[in-house]
């Protein structure tokens, strides 16, 4: 509700009636400016709280307080009208001190009855109604004198109220240091587990950075494995190249001696042309040497070749186990549940290295290391291309080996073979 009396402070609207007695001097309320009166309530501290309370309650309060101050001191002190403005004029936050506010308005309010003798007003009224009014056994030509109650029953009676809203404040305020002694047992709990998450948060951490310095050890361990094979395939390589030039260099000698063989023959023939007849017989021997001598040659020939053919084989053979043994190893890493490591992942390339994928070798991969069974149709080669690539799709790899490993040191990797994968299947689509 909202009201427009006058200002408690101001007093720009007055009274209807004039007071008996002076808000501001009897209850103790602080004139503050107008339009900004602040809660009565006292902080802990013994400050007085700064929180203003609303305009329309303060009228309120102020027109309650006014109308009280019409009545004797005595009287207002009794009234519950002074419990609502005490509401009124505190903030939710120490709605509490009501008991603590209302003793003190209403001792003051005694105070000011004693000392001024707030009481005679009414002990006149009281007096001149008496002859008004006489109980129906009293004769009416007899006297009636009200007798009044004595001034020790009503002390008595004033101290026994006084004693029983002092054990209410008590009360209140015991259970006032009980809500206060929780509200720290609450703030020590808090500040606890505060402290237990900042362990936790330290230990977390610790636990990262030990992890981090695993990874970067498990980097620089696989790039040291990686320099080793790269020297040892190189040593392979001058191997070879070795075995290439000695064999190069036999068959430069056996060429020259081939041609010396065949110079010596030359001159055997011609020597044998001048003595013809007298050498026939060594001449028809020598000719079959020589036949042997050619059957030998071609038989050698024919060794070197079908050595030279069976190497080939073997090379062959050996390279279709290697993309056997790669499809194994890749089929073996996708059916594996468990190992979902950065060093564990199926890298579709014929050494299964991240350092080896690149669109060449992946491509040789999904050319040669899948069985026959799987490829022998383009209708089977589009399947299984279809399934390798939502197999290397960056949903289903974020999903299985999580994002540390999809967004870390492999992600230039797998997203290259993401676009490989669309292509490939592309291609077989096309060719089904």
């Amino acid at each position: 509700m909202y009201y427009r009396g006058g200002s408690l402070f101001d007093d720009s609207y007055p009274t209807p009636t004039s007071r008996k007695w002076d808000p501001e001097v009897v209850l103790g309320i602080p004139n503050c400016p107008p339009y900004s009166m602040t809660c009565i309530g006292m902080t802990k501290a013994g400050r007085r709280c700064r929180r203003h309370i609303a305009y329309h309650k303060v009228n309120y309060a102020v027109n309650i307080i006014h109308g009280l101050a019409s009545k004797p001191a005595f009287e207002a002190a009794k009234s519950p009208e002074l419990r609502k403005a005490a509401e009124i004029l505190l903030c939710w936050q120490h709605d509490y001190e009501i008991s603590d506010i209302l003793f003190q308005w209403r001792s003051s309010l005694n105070g000011w009855a004693d000392e001024h003798d707030d009481t005679s007003s009414s002990t006149t009224d009281t007096e001149s109604n008496a002859n008004t009014w006489r109980p129906k056994n009293i004769p009416k030509d007899e006297p009636y004198i009200k007798k009044e109650e004595p001034e020790d029953i009503l002390y008595q009676r004033l101290l026994e109220y006084m004693r029983r809203e002092k054990e209410i404040i008590d009360h209140i305020s015991a259970m006032r240091r009980h809500i206060e002694e929780e509200q720290r047992r609450m703030d020590e709990q808090r500040r606890m587990d505060e402290q237990r998450r900042v362990d936790e948060q330290r230990r977390m951490d610790e636990e990262r950075r030990k992890h981090e310095e695993r990874i970067n050890e498990e980097n620089r361990r696989r790039e040291e494995e990686r320099k080793r094979e790269e020297e040892r395939r190189k040593e392979e390589e001058r191997k070879r190249e070795e075995e290439r030039r000695k064999e190069e260099q036999r068959r430069k000698d056996e060429e020259k001696r081939r041609d010396e063989e065949r110079k010596r023959e030359e001159e055997k023939r011609k020597e044998e042309q001048r003595r013809k007849d007298e050498e026939k017989r060594r001449n028809e021997e020598r000719k079959r040497e020589e036949e042997a001598r050619e059957k030998a040659f071609r038989e050698r020939v024919r060794l070197s070749r079908e050595k030279r053919e069976r190497e080939a084989r073997e090379r062959v053979e050996k390279e279709a186990e290697e993309w056997r043994s790669s499809w194994d190893r890749y089929s073996r890493g996708w059916n594996s549940s468990t190992n979902t490591a950065l060093r564990n992942i199926p890298w579709p390339v014929k050494s299964g290295q991240l350092s080896d994928v690149n669109e060449a070798n992946v491509k040789m991969f999904f050319a040669k290391a899948p069985p026959q069974s799987l490829v022998s149709s383009g209708e089977k080669r589009f399947k299984l291309l279809n399934a390798e690539n939502k197999r290397w799709h960056t949903d289903k790899v974020l999903q299985r080996f999580g994002p540390d490993v999809v967004y870390g040191h492999a992600r230039f990797a797998l997203s290259a073979i993401a676009k490989l994968m669309i292509e490939l299947r592309q291609e077989a689509q096309r060719n089904r």
